[in-house]
């Protein structure tokens, strides 16, 4: 890790909570400036990134311009929000 220095994961849970006996889990979406995980479940920080930074995404790229496509393709978002309940 460059900013902290640690070498395993479960630091950064640790760096938040001394006393936390939970699971460390991948993908874990960490915010530098408040210091805690801000989601450790992966469609959630799809659609976080997703809607934060497409702006910065070529003017094609944008969901704007792919009505149904992007990040978070309309087809498969029965499947994931099933498999997310």
């Amino acid at each position: 890790d460059p900013f902290y220095g640690f070498s395993h994961l479960r630091q950064l849970y640790w760096k938040e909570n001394t006393e936390f006996k939970g699971h460390f889990i991948i993908p874990m979406l960490w915010d530098r400036k408040t210091e805690v995980v801000v989601s450790n479940e992966s469609s959630i920080i799809m659609r976080m990134l997703e809607e934060s930074f497409d702006h910065l995404l070529l003017k094609d790229r944008q969901e704007v311009n792919c009505p149904g496509g992007g990040l978070y393709l309309e087809v498969f978002r029965p499947k994931i929000k099933a498999m997310n309940k």
